[in-house]
């Protein structure tokens, strides 16, 4: 399953996709359910969203996060997390 995933990330990516396997898994083996992967492939999808209403807006993260329907210090954090502080 790993192997035929479309990684969007980096080695990050697999590494938390891993930490999160393992700390949901419910037995001793990881089970695809486990790997979440459907929940990866969203997280991308909202780093894409912010990165285009960003450049859209020119780098203005009042007003992004406004179109985004977010409070400000929530897209900061996003942003911080998908590695998109430098972006504008």
């Amino acid at each position: 399953m790993l192997l035929s995933y479309p990684f969007y990330g980096n080695v990050r990516e697999l590494e938390n996709i891993i930490e999160r396997a393992v700390i949901t898994a419910k037995g001793s083996m990881i089970r695809v359910e486990d790997l979440q992967l459907d929940h990866q492939g969203k997280e991308e999808e909202e780093k894409e969203r912010i990165k285009r209403v960003l450049e859209q807006v020119g780098g203005n993260k009042s007003l992004a996060a406004k179109i985004l329907g977010i409070h400000r210090t929530t897209l900061w954090r996003k942003m911080r997390e998908y590695g998109l502080e430098n972006l504008v």
